[in-house]
């Protein structure tokens, strides 16, 4: 979901139009993902930083991009904190919940597992194991009603219409 989208949301929810609930996994892979490819990111401006010196500068210019390498290492430290900051807004100002870590859904979900149940699209189909977290969430919250996913894969929009209450978009229009 791109920050635009994100944006919308947060606006429907923060005039109770609508209510996010948002799994621990959803929470947990969103947060990994932006720290590992901020992370890339910020490598890869301060490689370009310190290798100016090949470019010709002087040694005073080189030693500023140095500095300024040094201060990206000081809030790459940060990045964590940050992501979970932002995350903590968003969830605030939309009035979402953001679910914890349930053991009680972790059994469920290996048992899937290892039955080939809905969502996994086989036995043991390790790479569908994060969408069975957040399926078994999605089944928990339609029992309680009218359920709207938004979901970019396929397999979990699908498995997820197959329950009761619950309609599923691939984006945020």
């Amino acid at each position: 979901m791109n920050k635009l989208e994100l944006t919308k949301l947060k606006a429907l929810g923060k005039r109770d139009y609508l209510k996010i609930h948002i799994p621990w996994f959803v929470y947990k892979e969103c947060t990994s993902t932006y720290k590992e490819e901020i992370g890339i990111k910020l490598n890869n401006v301060k490689t370009i930083l310190k290798t100016l010196d090949r470019q010709g500068i002087d040694e005073s210019t080189q030693n500023h991009f140095l500095e300024i390498a040094g201060n990206i290492d000081h809030l790459h430290q940060n990045i964590e904190q940050s992501i979970a900051d932002n995350w903590k807004i968003f969830i605030e100002e939309s009035k979402a919940e953001l679910y914890p870590f349930d053991e009680k859904i972790s059994s469920l979900v290996y048992e899937s597992y290892f039955e080939g149940s809905p969502p996994f699209k086989s036995l043991k189909s390790r790479k569908d194991i994060p969408d069975a977290y957040i399926y078994q969430r999605i089944k928990n919250v339609s029992e309680l009603g009218a359920t709207y996913l938004i979901s970019g894969d396929r397999n979990l929009r699908d498995k997820s219409t197959e329950l009761n209450n619950v309609i599923a978009f691939e984006k945020c229009v």
